[in-house]
C-alpha cells in the first residue's frame, strides 16, 4: 500500500507544471506544442527635469544608466536639457 501511494505521488509530481523551470519546463510544455517566446528589448520613455534653471546646458550622455526599482535601463541617445 505504501509503495502504491509513493508511486502515485511521483506520477502526479512529474506532471505538475508548477514544479518545473528552465529546460525541464520547456521540454514538458513542448509535448503540448507550447514554445517559449524569445525575449525582446524593452522600450519606454523617461522624463528628466531639474528643480531650478541650470547655469549651462546639461547633457545626459548615451548609455547613461536609468534605475527604477525592479529594472535597469540605458539611454539610447544623448539628451540635452536646455538652460
Amino acid at each position: 500500500m505504501a509503495t502504491a501511494i509513493n508511486t502515485n505521488t511521483l506520477t502526479s509530481y512529474s506532471f505538475d507544471v508548477n514544479s518545473k523551470s528552465g529546460i525541464a519546463l520547456d521540454s514538458f510544455v513542448n509535448i503540448f506544442g507550447i514554445n517559449r517566446r524569445l525575449g525582446t528589448r524593452a522600450v519606454g520613455s523617461v522624463s528628466f527635469s531639474i528643480s531650478s534653471p541650470a547655469a549651462q546646458i546639461l547633457t545626459i550622455p548615451i548609455g547613461t544608466q536609468i534605475f527604477v526599482p525592479g529594472s535597469q535601463s540605458l539611454t539610447g541617445n544623448n539628451i540635452s536639457l536646455p538652460q
